[in-house]
């Protein structure tokens, strides 16, 4: 992504912090936003048992205004205000309340991410670049619209989804392991012969049949 140590990083949708903790070095400052309770008491033990100095925690959904949203957390994503309902702020509220401008951004946050750019009119002036997980052919094309607004240039970068792979086996890590037991460990093994014997690749590119894109937005 090209982080300096200058930048301010946002992580919008940091989950269990795996982004936060390969970049945290590089930057100035990481603000990590996840809105998911687990996901961020684990978020929180990754960065408190690293020491880490330079990262921001902050428990909240976000969206295009304040108010409260339910959590799928099956999932990672919110749904209507019901039961499990989370404070949802918009990324400039948080960004005016930590006093900070950041300079690049990655995002996942399960199909929200329109709302999340609605709510970040002003600190999209000072983003340079964006890494961003979208979720639907109609959603990157309303991503895209917003973020050229901003003088942005979107290149699709998906590739083979390992890590959209790999975010999903950490999210419903019990149930994966369950299903390998079951199947004889297909997946693991389907991995480890494509890296180890250069068989067809088990996994399908990000935007093959699955709609989910990763864009890099630049100015």
């Amino acid at each position: 992504m090209g982080i300096s140590k200058n930048d301010i990083l946002l992580d919008v949708g940091a989950n269990i912090g795996i982004y936060t903790l390969l970049n945290y070095r590089k930057a100035k400052l990481v603000v990590s936003i996840e809105p998911e309770l687990y996901n961020f008491e684990v978020l929180k033990r990754n960065v408190d048992a690293n020491n880490i100095s330079n990262v921001v925690l902050v428990n909240k959904a976000v969206g295009s205004k304040k108010g409260l949203v339910g959590m799928n957390t099956t999932g990672g994503s919110a749904r209507v205000e019901g039961e499990g309902s989370i404070e949802m702020t918009t990324l400039d509220n948080i960004i005016d309340e930590l006093n900070v401008k950041p300079t690049v951004m990655k995002m996942d946050i399960e199909g929200y991410e329109a709302e999340a750019l609605r709510g970040f009119s002003n600190g999209l002036n000072y983003v340079r670049k964006i890494v961003m997980e979208v979720h639907s052919p109609s959603l990157l094309e309303e991503v895209k619209m917003i973020l050229a607004k901003y003088g942005f240039s979107v290149k699709d970068i998906s590739k083979p989804n390992y890590f959209i792979v790999m975010k999903n086996i950490l999210w419903h890590m019990r149930t994966f392991l369950s299903l390998e037991r079951k199947y004889g460990f297909f997946t693991t093994k389907a991995v480890i012969k494509h890296i180890l014997m250069r068989e067809p690749n088990p996994i399908a590119s990000a935007n093959e049949g699955s709609g989910q894109y990763i864009i890099m937005a630049v100015k």
